[in-house]
Protein backbone atom coordinates (compact mmCIF):
# COMPACT_ATOMS: atom_id res chain seq x y z
CA UNK A 1 0.00 0.00 0.00
CA UNK A 2 2.73 2.56 1.14
CA UNK A 3 4.47 1.67 -2.33
CA UNK A 4 0.96 3.07 -4.51
CA UNK A 5 1.12 6.28 -6.38
CA UNK A 6 -2.34 7.21 -4.60
CA UNK A 7 -0.57 6.57 -0.96
CA UNK A 8 1.83 9.08 1.04
CA UNK A 9 4.90 6.78 2.04
CA UNK A 10 5.08 8.10 5.43
CA UNK A 11 4.17 5.97 8.95
CA UNK A 12 3.87 6.85 12.37
CA UNK A 13 5.61 4.30 14.51
CA UNK A 14 5.74 5.29 18.07
CA UNK A 15 8.80 3.26 20.13
CA UNK A 16 8.76 5.21 23.20
CA UNK A 17 11.77 3.65 24.59
CA UNK A 18 14.56 1.37 23.49
CA UNK A 19 14.96 -0.67 26.67
CA UNK A 20 12.96 -3.85 26.99
CA UNK A 21 12.68 -3.56 30.36
CA UNK A 22 11.05 -0.21 30.63
CA UNK A 23 9.03 -1.47 27.66
CA UNK A 24 7.81 -4.13 30.07
CA UNK A 25 6.84 -1.85 32.61
CA UNK A 26 4.87 0.31 30.54
CA UNK A 27 3.00 -2.42 29.62
CA UNK A 28 3.46 -2.12 25.97
CA UNK A 29 3.47 -5.98 23.80
CA UNK A 30 6.66 -5.45 21.96
CA UNK A 31 10.26 -5.38 21.98
CA UNK A 32 13.34 -3.22 20.46
CA UNK A 33 13.80 -6.14 18.33
CA UNK A 34 10.23 -5.74 17.08
CA UNK A 35 10.54 -2.14 16.02
CA UNK A 36 14.01 -2.80 14.70
CA UNK A 37 12.87 -5.64 12.29
CA UNK A 38 9.58 -3.26 11.60
CA UNK A 39 11.60 -0.40 10.55
CA UNK A 40 14.56 -2.04 8.81
CA UNK A 41 11.67 -3.91 6.72
CA UNK A 42 10.00 -0.87 5.59
CA UNK A 43 13.15 0.87 4.69
CA UNK A 44 13.94 -1.69 2.49
CA UNK A 45 10.90 -2.31 0.72
CA UNK A 46 9.54 1.31 1.13
CA UNK A 47 12.21 3.40 -0.83
CA UNK A 48 12.49 7.16 0.32
CA UNK A 49 9.73 6.52 3.21
CA UNK A 50 9.37 8.64 6.08
CA UNK A 51 9.36 7.17 9.46
CA UNK A 52 8.07 9.25 12.24
CA UNK A 53 8.62 7.95 16.55
CA UNK A 54 7.21 9.17 19.89
CA UNK A 55 9.79 9.11 22.67
CA UNK A 56 9.13 9.45 26.71
CA UNK A 57 11.73 10.68 28.77
CA UNK A 58 12.17 9.97 32.22
CA UNK A 59 9.64 6.91 33.15
CA UNK A 60 9.91 6.07 36.44
CA UNK A 61 11.80 2.76 36.02
CA UNK A 62 13.70 4.71 33.19
CA UNK A 63 17.84 4.03 34.14
CA UNK A 64 20.97 5.91 32.66
CA UNK A 65 21.33 2.60 31.06
CA UNK A 66 18.13 2.56 29.40
CA UNK A 67 18.02 6.20 28.43
CA UNK A 68 21.15 5.29 26.75
CA UNK A 69 19.83 2.91 24.48
CA UNK A 70 16.55 5.26 23.68
CA UNK A 71 19.58 7.59 22.66
CA UNK A 72 21.60 4.46 20.20
CA UNK A 73 18.19 3.76 18.68
CA UNK A 74 17.32 7.55 17.56
CA UNK A 75 21.02 7.68 16.71
CA UNK A 76 21.00 4.40 14.18
CA UNK A 77 17.93 5.23 12.18
CA UNK A 78 18.02 9.43 12.25
CA UNK A 79 14.13 9.68 12.08
CA UNK A 80 13.31 12.71 10.32
CA UNK A 81 9.91 13.42 12.55
CA UNK A 82 10.15 12.64 16.79
CA UNK A 83 8.09 13.66 18.87
CA UNK A 84 9.81 14.11 22.66
CA UNK A 85 7.77 14.21 26.12
CA UNK A 86 8.49 14.12 29.39
CA UNK A 87 7.02 11.37 31.37
CA UNK A 88 3.50 12.41 33.24
CA UNK A 89 1.45 10.17 35.27
CA UNK A 90 -1.56 9.40 33.16
CA UNK A 91 -4.66 8.33 36.62
CA UNK A 92 -5.53 5.07 36.52
CA UNK A 93 -2.68 3.55 35.45
CA UNK A 94 -0.03 1.54 37.19
CA UNK A 95 2.76 3.99 36.50
CA UNK A 96 0.45 6.66 38.40
CA UNK A 97 1.98 4.91 41.21
CA UNK A 98 5.20 4.18 40.94
CA UNK A 99 8.10 6.30 42.57
CA UNK A 100 8.28 9.33 39.58
CA UNK A 101 11.80 10.58 38.95
CA UNK A 102 13.55 13.78 40.03
CA UNK A 103 11.92 17.23 37.46
CA UNK A 104 15.73 17.57 36.93
CA UNK A 105 16.64 14.04 35.43
CA UNK A 106 13.22 14.10 33.08
CA UNK A 107 13.85 17.29 31.75
CA UNK A 108 18.19 16.65 31.53
CA UNK A 109 17.17 13.46 29.21
CA UNK A 110 14.64 15.24 27.22
CA UNK A 111 16.96 18.30 26.50
CA UNK A 112 19.58 15.30 26.05
CA UNK A 113 17.12 13.46 23.21
CA UNK A 114 16.08 16.94 21.36
CA UNK A 115 19.85 17.95 21.37
CA UNK A 116 20.45 14.67 19.76
CA UNK A 117 17.43 15.24 17.31
CA UNK A 118 18.55 18.23 15.96
CA UNK A 119 22.26 17.78 15.41
CA UNK A 120 21.38 15.63 11.70
CA UNK A 121 19.25 16.44 8.74
CA UNK A 122 17.35 13.94 6.62
CA UNK A 123 16.34 16.03 3.38
CA UNK A 124 20.11 17.07 2.77
CA UNK A 125 19.75 13.97 -0.04
CA UNK A 126 16.95 15.84 -2.16
CA UNK A 127 19.22 18.82 -3.20
CA UNK A 128 18.88 18.67 -6.80
CA UNK A 129 16.31 16.43 -7.18
CA UNK A 130 13.19 16.71 -9.46
CA UNK A 131 10.42 15.88 -7.10
CA UNK A 132 6.19 15.88 -7.62
CA UNK A 133 4.63 17.81 -5.34
CA UNK A 134 1.24 18.06 -4.50
CA UNK A 135 0.00 21.88 -2.75
CA UNK A 136 -2.02 21.48 -0.18
CA UNK A 137 -1.99 25.14 1.69
CA UNK A 138 -0.28 28.52 1.80
CA UNK A 139 2.79 28.69 4.07
CA UNK A 140 3.10 30.64 7.07
CA UNK A 141 5.63 32.88 5.24
CA UNK A 142 3.19 34.88 2.78
CA UNK A 143 5.85 34.43 0.19
CA UNK A 144 4.96 30.71 -0.59
CA UNK A 145 2.94 28.00 -0.66
CA UNK A 146 3.52 24.50 1.00
CA UNK A 147 3.37 20.86 -0.56
CA UNK A 148 4.16 17.45 -0.01
CA UNK A 149 6.20 15.28 -1.55
CA UNK A 150 5.55 10.88 -1.90
CA UNK A 151 7.23 10.69 1.14
CA UNK A 152 5.47 13.19 2.50
CA UNK A 153 8.36 15.80 2.94
CA UNK A 154 6.92 19.59 2.99
CA UNK A 155 8.54 21.75 0.43
CA UNK A 156 7.98 25.16 -0.05
CA UNK A 157 7.73 26.73 -3.35
CA UNK A 158 7.62 30.60 -4.62
CA UNK A 159 4.02 31.78 -4.14
CA UNK A 160 1.42 31.29 -6.92
CA UNK A 161 -2.15 31.52 -5.72
CA UNK A 162 -3.48 28.96 -8.76
CA UNK A 163 -0.81 26.60 -7.71
CA UNK A 164 -3.45 25.42 -4.30
CA UNK A 165 -4.64 21.71 -4.68
CA UNK A 166 -2.68 21.15 -7.98
CA UNK A 167 0.30 18.41 -9.09
CA UNK A 168 3.62 20.18 -9.88
CA UNK A 169 7.08 19.08 -10.53
CA UNK A 170 9.85 21.02 -8.85
CA UNK A 171 13.62 20.94 -8.31
CA UNK A 172 15.01 20.94 -4.95
CA UNK A 173 17.24 24.08 -4.23
CA UNK A 174 18.28 23.36 -0.73
CA UNK A 175 16.99 21.63 2.71
CA UNK A 176 17.30 23.04 6.43
CA UNK A 177 15.70 20.53 8.97
CA UNK A 178 11.89 20.96 8.82
CA UNK A 179 11.45 21.59 5.06
CA UNK A 180 13.00 21.90 1.63
CA UNK A 181 12.86 24.94 -0.54
CA UNK A 182 12.29 23.88 -4.63
CA UNK A 183 11.38 26.10 -7.92
CA UNK A 184 8.79 24.99 -10.22
CA UNK A 185 9.58 23.10 -12.86
CA UNK A 186 5.81 22.71 -14.73
CA UNK A 187 2.37 22.08 -13.55
CA UNK A 188 0.70 19.55 -14.15
CA UNK A 189 -2.85 19.30 -16.23
CA UNK A 190 -5.86 18.65 -14.00
CA UNK A 191 -6.86 15.75 -16.50
CA UNK A 192 -3.52 13.98 -15.55
CA UNK A 193 -2.95 14.60 -11.79
CA UNK A 194 -1.85 11.21 -10.98
CA UNK A 195 -1.24 7.95 -13.36
CA UNK A 196 -3.84 5.87 -13.26
CA UNK A 197 -3.59 2.18 -11.70
CA UNK A 198 -6.16 -0.65 -12.17
CA UNK A 199 -6.63 -2.64 -9.01
CA UNK A 200 -8.53 -5.90 -9.25
CA UNK A 201 -11.27 -6.27 -6.76
CA UNK A 202 -11.52 -9.01 -4.87
CA UNK A 203 -14.43 -8.14 -2.59
CA UNK A 204 -16.92 -10.38 -1.88
CA UNK A 205 -19.58 -7.50 -1.79
CA UNK A 206 -21.20 -6.18 -5.48
CA UNK A 207 -19.80 -2.80 -6.99
CA UNK A 208 -22.56 0.13 -6.41
CA UNK A 209 -23.34 0.30 -9.84
CA UNK A 210 -24.32 -3.34 -9.86
CA UNK A 211 -26.93 -2.25 -7.18
CA UNK A 212 -27.65 1.37 -8.72
CA UNK A 213 -31.90 1.31 -9.21
CA UNK A 214 -31.71 -2.75 -7.65
CA UNK A 215 -33.54 -4.28 -4.86
CA UNK A 216 -30.80 -6.77 -4.87
CA UNK A 217 -30.26 -7.42 -1.35
CA UNK A 218 -26.01 -7.33 0.29
CA UNK A 219 -24.55 -10.71 1.08
CA UNK A 220 -24.33 -10.96 4.95
CA UNK A 221 -27.20 -8.22 5.32
CA UNK A 222 -30.73 -8.34 5.48
CA UNK A 223 -32.31 -5.70 3.93
CA UNK A 224 -36.37 -4.94 4.06
CA UNK A 225 -38.51 -6.42 1.36
CA UNK A 226 -39.71 -4.32 -1.41
CA UNK A 227 -43.48 -2.55 -1.47
CA UNK A 228 -44.72 -5.16 -4.15
CA UNK A 229 -42.95 -8.01 -2.26
CA UNK A 230 -45.47 -7.05 0.91
CA UNK A 231 -48.26 -7.14 -1.55
CA UNK A 232 -47.24 -10.17 -2.88
CA UNK A 233 -46.59 -11.96 0.68
CA UNK A 234 -49.74 -10.74 2.55
CA UNK A 235 -52.01 -9.52 -0.33
CA UNK A 236 -54.39 -6.91 0.18
CA UNK A 237 -55.24 -5.73 3.88
CA UNK A 238 -58.67 -4.31 3.35
CA UNK A 239 -60.42 -7.61 4.77
CA UNK A 240 -57.96 -8.70 7.24
CA UNK A 241 -58.77 -5.20 9.67
CA UNK A 242 -61.18 -7.23 11.81
CA UNK A 243 -58.52 -9.73 12.98
CA UNK A 244 -56.13 -7.49 13.81
CA UNK A 245 -58.60 -5.99 16.12
CA UNK A 246 -59.54 -8.73 17.69
CA UNK A 247 -55.47 -9.47 18.17
CA UNK A 248 -55.21 -5.97 19.40
CA UNK A 249 -57.75 -6.49 21.80
CA UNK A 250 -56.67 -9.29 23.35
CA UNK A 251 -53.40 -7.95 23.64
CA UNK A 252 -54.64 -5.42 25.79
CA UNK A 253 -56.78 -7.31 27.99
CA UNK A 254 -53.93 -9.07 29.25
CA UNK A 255 -52.49 -6.24 30.10
CA UNK A 256 -55.34 -4.45 32.14
CA UNK A 257 -55.69 -7.56 34.04
CA UNK A 258 -51.97 -7.61 34.50
CA UNK A 259 -51.97 -4.25 35.44
CA UNK A 260 -54.89 -4.61 38.11
CA UNK A 261 -53.75 -8.07 39.36
CA UNK A 262 -50.67 -5.57 40.48
CA UNK A 263 -52.11 -3.12 42.03
CA UNK A 264 -54.31 -5.68 43.87
CA UNK A 265 -50.88 -7.00 45.31
CA UNK A 266 -49.25 -4.55 45.87
CA UNK A 267 -52.45 -2.39 48.20
CA UNK A 268 -52.60 -5.79 50.17
CA UNK A 269 -48.92 -5.84 51.04
CA UNK A 270 -48.98 -2.03 52.16
CA UNK A 271 -52.18 -2.17 54.58
CA UNK A 272 -51.18 -5.76 55.87
CA UNK A 273 -48.14 -3.63 57.18
CA UNK A 274 -49.83 -1.58 58.82
CA UNK A 275 -52.96 -3.41 59.91
CA UNK A 276 -54.56 -6.31 59.86
CA UNK A 277 -58.32 -4.92 60.38
CA UNK A 278 -57.40 -2.62 57.41
CA UNK A 279 -56.00 -5.38 55.02
CA UNK A 280 -59.62 -7.06 55.42
CA UNK A 281 -60.94 -3.61 54.45
CA UNK A 282 -58.45 -2.94 51.55
CA UNK A 283 -58.62 -6.32 49.93
CA UNK A 284 -62.29 -5.54 49.90
CA UNK A 285 -62.46 -2.38 48.34
CA UNK A 286 -59.54 -3.63 46.07
CA UNK A 287 -61.64 -6.38 44.57
CA UNK A 288 -64.63 -3.93 44.12
CA UNK A 289 -62.49 -1.82 42.14
CA UNK A 290 -61.20 -4.30 40.03
CA UNK A 291 -64.67 -5.62 39.38
CA UNK A 292 -65.94 -2.40 38.34
CA UNK A 293 -62.89 -1.06 36.26
CA UNK A 294 -62.82 -4.71 34.44
CA UNK A 295 -66.45 -4.87 33.76
CA UNK A 296 -65.99 -0.76 32.27
CA UNK A 297 -63.20 -2.45 30.55
CA UNK A 298 -65.55 -5.26 28.62
CA UNK A 299 -68.03 -2.54 27.89
CA UNK A 300 -65.41 -0.61 26.13
CA UNK A 301 -63.80 -3.58 24.27
CA UNK A 302 -67.89 -4.46 23.02
CA UNK A 303 -68.59 -1.11 21.85
CA UNK A 304 -66.57 -0.58 18.85
CA UNK A 305 -67.63 -3.71 17.26
CA UNK A 306 -71.38 -2.72 17.94
CA UNK A 307 -70.69 1.09 15.81
CA UNK A 308 -71.18 0.54 12.73
CA UNK A 309 -74.74 -1.31 11.06
CA UNK A 310 -75.06 -3.48 7.84
CA UNK A 311 -73.88 -1.64 4.88
CA UNK A 312 -71.31 0.19 6.93
CA UNK A 313 -73.41 3.23 8.15
CA UNK A 314 -72.65 4.72 11.32
CA UNK A 315 -74.68 3.88 14.01
CA UNK A 316 -75.97 6.60 15.28
CA UNK A 317 -77.02 7.14 12.11
CA UNK A 318 -79.41 3.65 12.28
CA UNK A 319 -81.05 5.70 15.51
CA UNK A 320 -78.74 4.38 18.54
CA UNK A 321 -80.74 0.45 18.66
CA UNK A 322 -79.80 -2.71 17.06
CA UNK A 323 -78.82 -3.53 13.45
CA UNK A 324 -81.72 -4.25 11.64
CA UNK A 325 -82.20 -4.02 7.63
CA UNK A 326 -84.91 -1.20 7.85
CA UNK A 327 -82.84 1.09 9.80
CA UNK A 328 -79.81 0.73 7.35
CA UNK A 329 -82.44 0.61 4.16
Amino acid sequence: VLNHPRVFSFLHIPVQCASDKVLQDMKREYTRRDFELLADYLLEHVPGITIATDIICGFPTETEDDFQQTLDLLDKYKFPVVNIAQFYPRPGTVAAKMTKLKSSVVKDRSRKVTALFESYTTFDHLVGTTQDVWVVEFGKDPAYVVGHTSAYVQVLIPRQDDLLGRRVEVRVESASKWSVKATMLRLFPETAALPQVSIERTSVLPAPSELKNTNKPLPGRNLPPSASALEEDYGDDTGGGKEEQDRAGSVEARRVMLGWAALVLSLFVLVTAVDPLLSCLGMGVAVLWERLGLRAWRQGLVQPANTTCCGGTARDACGGGGCNAGACS
